[in-house]
């Protein structure tokens, strides 16, 4: 029977592009005011982001209350078979 060889996870193909926390990279004190002005350039981002999650996505709400009507109307049927079965026996 051969003998089994670990390899280094660098060698597995689907780790080669996925690549570990980048360190951080250093800032000269003369760059350090443009990177405080950016900061609320990402806030406004996310907060866009946000709104067009919901105008791309607007199925999600009316899939997750069909969901619980369905799960409530199991969960229902449930108790009915139970009471049911019990008065029969």
């Amino acid at each position: 029977m051969a003998k089994k060889v670990r390899k280094p996870r660098s060698a597995n193909p689907r780790t080669f592009s996925q690549t570990g926390p980048q360190p951080a990279q250093t800032v000269a004190p003369t760059q350090a005011a443009p990177a405080a002005v950016a900061a609320p350039k990402s806030v406004t981002q996310r907060a866009a982001k946000q709104a067009d999650l919901r105008a791309e996505y607007p199925f999600v709400g009316r899939d997750l209350r069909n969901l619980a009507l369905t799960a409530a109307a199991m969960f229902a049927v449930l108790i009915v078979l139970n009471l049911a079965l019990n008065f029969v026996r």
